[in-house]
């Protein structure tokens, strides 16, 4: 008899659809007992790093729009669209967190799935986006 990988909400079974042949999809997912220790702990993780982060940008972005309009420079509107894009970024951790927490199961919907990535995609362009705007600041003291 071959073990079967279920959904954890009772669904259909998990398939790997890299390996087709005539008789179906695939074969079915089998988790190792680490993996499961492993969606736990990285959706306990995950929801950390979202408390943590959408507290530290919400400070930041409070501290840089405090301040007098008049004394702000360059550097906080770059700090300040930085902290504006890794918050877009971190929205989107309680869904990851519930994907890995339901062993790779997207519930959410085509649009939040498409919405979530396109989010994680803007927060990877400004980062690289400010690495090379970083370097012409350092140099010549923005």
């Amino acid at each position: 008899m071959e073990d079967v990988a279920m959904d954890p909400l009772g669904g259909e079974p998990y398939y790997y659809y890299g390996e087709a042949n005539e008789s179906g999809p695939g074969m079915q997912c089998e988790w190792p007992v680490d993996w499961e220790v492993s969606f736990s702990l990285l959706t306990v993780l995950y929801m950390l790093v979202f408390v943590l982060g959408l507290s530290g940008n919400r400070l930041v972005i409070f501290t840089v729009w405090r301040g007098p309009r008049a004394k702000h420079r360059s550097t906080d509107t770059y700090i300040d669209n930085l902290a504006l894009a890794d918050l877009a970024f971190m929205v989107t951790l309680p869904l990851w967190a519930a994907y890995m927490g339901l062993c790779f199961h997207w519930p959410f919907g085509s649009a939040l799935c498409k919405l979530s990535s396109y989010l994680v995609l803007l927060n990877i362009s400004a980062l690289l986006f400010a690495a090379v705007a970083i370097v012409p600041c350092l140099t010549y003291r923005c």
